[in-house]
Order: C-alpha cells, then sequence, then structure tokens
C-alpha cells in the first residue's frame, strides 16, 4: 500500500536534444529518506516506438540496477513489434551513510528509436512522435510483510516528453534496394575472385608437389 505521509522529495525529468535515434532521459531526484526507507525506484513507461538496450543498461551499473517487463529485440522496426508499451524500473544506489539523509541525484537513461515504416510525406515532414510519459519515482519502505511505498512528488511542469524520431521515405525506397542488390552483387563477384585466386594457388602447388 501508499504511505499518506507527505512526499520526501520531488522528481523532474527532461531531454536535451529530442530529435533523432539516440536520446538521453535526464531524470534529477531531489530526495530526503524517510526512517525504514532502503530503496528509491524510478519507472518509466516506453512506447513502442522506443526501447532501453539492456547490454547499456548494464554499463551503468554504478549508477543503477533495473528490471523491465519485456526485453527489447533491438533490431526490429517498429512495425514488427508488439504494440504494447514496456515497463522499466531503475533500482537508484543512493549513499548507504546515515549520515547522507538527503541530496540530488542525477539518473541518465539511454534511450533509442526504432525505425518506422516509410512515408510518403514531404522530407521535412518524414518522422514519427513518440511521446514518453515523466518518470514516477518512489520509496521502498519497511520488512516483510510490512512493505509499503512512498511516492516523490513530481514536478508541476512534468510532462510527456516528445521524441522525434526520422523515418525514410516511399520515393528513397528504389534507390535504396538497387543499392543494395549492387552492393551484394559487387561482395559475391569480390569472394568468386578470390576463391579463383586461391583456387589457383592451391592447384599450381599440388602440381608442383607430385612433380617432386
Amino acid at each position: 500500500m501508499t504511505s499518506p505521509r507527505q512526499h520526501p522529495g520531488t522528481v523532474a525529468s527532461s531531454v536535451d536534444d529530442n530529435v533523432g535515434f539516440h536520446f538521453t532521459h535526464d531524470t534529477t531526484l531531489t530526495w530526503r529518506r524517510p526512517p525504514g526507507c532502503h530503496a528509491l525506484h524510478v519507472d518509466y513507461i516506453l512506447p513502442p516506438d522506443v526501447f532501453a538496450d539492456p547490454y547499456e543498461l548494464d554499463l551503468r551499473a554504478d549508477d543503477y540496477t533495473y528490471t523491465i517487463d519485456a526485453y527489447p529485440d533491438l533490431e526490429r522496426p517498429v512495425s514488427a513489434v508488439e504494440q504494447r508499451n514496456t515497463r522499466l524500473r531503475l533500482d537508484v544506489k543512493l549513499p548507504s551513510d546515515v549520515e547522507h539523509a538527503e541530496g540530488v541525484t542525477e539518473v541518465a537513461l539511454p534511450l533509442h528509436g526504432r525505425y518506422g515504416l516509410p512515408s510518403s510525406r514531404p522530407r521535412g515532414e518524414a518522422y514519427a512522435v513518440a511521446y514518453v510519459p515523466p518518470p514516477q519515482a518512489f520509496w521502498e519502505c519497511g520488512k516483510g510483510q510490512d512493505i509499503f511505498t512512498i511516492p516523490l512528488a513530481s514536478a508541476p511542469s512534468a510532462k510527456d516528453v516528445p521524441l522525434v524520431i526520422p523515418i525514410g521515405l516511399s520515393d528513397d525506397l528504389a534507390f535504396v534496394q538497387t543499392g543494395t542488390a549492387l552492393t551484394v552483387l559487387a561482395v559475391f563477384c569480390y569472394m568468386a575472385f578470390v576463391f579463383s585466386k586461391v583456387h589457383n594457388r592451391l592447384g599450381i602447388r599440388l602440381y608442383q608437389s607430385k612433380r617432386e
């Protein structure tokens, strides 16, 4: 259950550069540790267009650990994934010293945008917008069956963060497909050339060894 006590801290979030495929979602936690509370969590809801790379999250183990309700397929476009939100929870690492009863902690969450379906819109309008809701932060307190939570107050200006993700143009598909086919053909020809050279050298060596 949730305790009715006064909010012991605030949470605010932002994204400095919200255009592209790679983003950093910054969360500022201004906290005061209540008595009996042992963990500070931050919950995020990510739309299908956006995912957090578990490998990158592992690299931030000094700052937080994480749990996620569904591990993302990193290579699939948005059209090939299940159209459902992903829930991500960060367990923020705070000073264990009892003297550090309050502080300010910055949490950086790396996010990535998925490739969308090609669009027939003008080039300057070829993008998709994914909205990431403000994260919710709370203390986990108590032990055993007496565990309860105390939420941090969200900033009054908190609102969904729009992430602008570029998408391809339908008119460019023909060029992309042609370029891909030519690249594959060039690689095949190069491999055939290398194989032929190796085969000839082996044949010459085999012939020379038989003569000796």
